[in-house]
């Protein structure tokens, strides 16, 4: 895992590139409140950011239709494509995350192994977070169950401090390995 430090100072260079101006906002705030050691704050912005990051690539991917050739004199129909194409997933088709990575499984974007991979940390990591479910963080970030229920609201800021680095290196190696950067 890539010291978050390093990761600060990349993404303040403009070294993270990401879809939009607002995931790369998104994960500047997620950075800062990790910096401020606003740890619960970090891991939920990075939460949302992660599925986010998903939905954008096959919005993009898909956005035109066949045989459409991206040009600059169409820059006003690929916008609007990409505009309708957001509101099909989201509120037409409401595609579940594991819809998504399938779709972009199909569409070549990722391997079936990928998908699994990235299916299993959404159940794993991101759900528990954005559900604030602190008890199923713990054991996973801690390495040890809670001995009672006083030992979880003790130790959460720990447990999402692990968590939002977590977050934070899988966003950070998505975007700059480029595995969901449209080249």
């Amino acid at each position: 895992m890539k010291p978050i430090g390093e990761i600060i100072s990349e993404h303040s260079s403009g070294k993270v590139k990401f879809h939009k101006r607002e995931e790369t906002e998104s994960f500047g705030d997620a950075l800062n409140a990790y910096d401020d050691k606003k740890y619960v704050t970090s891991a939920n912005i990075c939460a949302v950011l992660y599925e986010k990051i998903f939905t954008t690539r096959l919005a993009n991917e898909t956005a035109n239709p066949d045989g459409f050739v991206p040009s600059k004199e169409n820059i006003e129909e690929q916008l609007q494509n990409l505009l309708n194409r957001e509101v099909q997933i989201i509120e037409m088709e409401k595609l579940s995350f594991r819809k998504i990575t399938k779709k972009l499984v199909d569409a070549g974007v990722l391997t079936p192994d990928e998908k699994n991979e990235y299916d299993t940390f959404y159940t794993e990591i991101r759900n528990p977070v954005a559900h604030g479910l602190t008890l199923r963080l713990y054991e996973p970030m801690l390495g040890h169950t809670p001995s009672n229920t006083f030992e979880i609201d003790a130790n959460y800021e720990i447990v999402y401090r692990h968590a939002s680095e977590i977050l934070i290196d899988k966003i950070y190696n998505l975007m700059t390995v480029k595995a969901l950067r449209k080249q």
